[in-house]
């Protein structure tokens, strides 16, 4: 069975056996996008043949600027002084979250790596780190 990505036009096959009398979900490779495929009943799968697969649109190449795209939030400083009081304390997430709506990636995932040395199960501290 051909799926097509309806976000970004991609193709995908998937195989009829996997789908059959079944609804499921697939993330698009190329965009993310979750794509719901809803299998046929046995035997009234369509006749004619699927279009041919196009290869994936490439999406277009965002530059991540250098400077901050925003302003830093007043809670910066504070957060910065409660790590120097207490670098074992898990405040480093929120300073992480506040350097990345600043635009500030690198430092972001500094912090978190330094916080997650002292809190190393601390799962919420590894999130910041895959949006940085």
């Amino acid at each position: 069975m051909l799926v097509k990505c309806d976000k970004c036009q991609a193709m995908y096959m998937v195989d009829d056996s996997q789908v059959e009398q079944k609804k499921g979900k697939i993330a698009c490779t190329n965009c993310q996008n979750i794509i719901t495929v809803e299998g046929y009943e046995e035997g009234s799968a369509p006749t004619t043949a699927p279009p041919e697969p196009t290869a994936p649109v490439e999406p277009p190449v965002v530059e991540k600027e250098e400077e901050p795209s925003l302003a830093l939030s007043p809670q910066v400083e504070k957060y910065m002084e409660m790590l120097r009081e207490d670098p074992k304390s898990k405040v480093f997430v929120r300073l992480a979250d506040e350097y990345i709506k600043g635009g500030l990636y690198d430092e972001a995932i500094h912090v978190c790596e330094e916080g997650l040395e002292h809190n190393p199960n601390y799962l919420s501290g590894k999130v910041p780190l895959g949006r940085g």
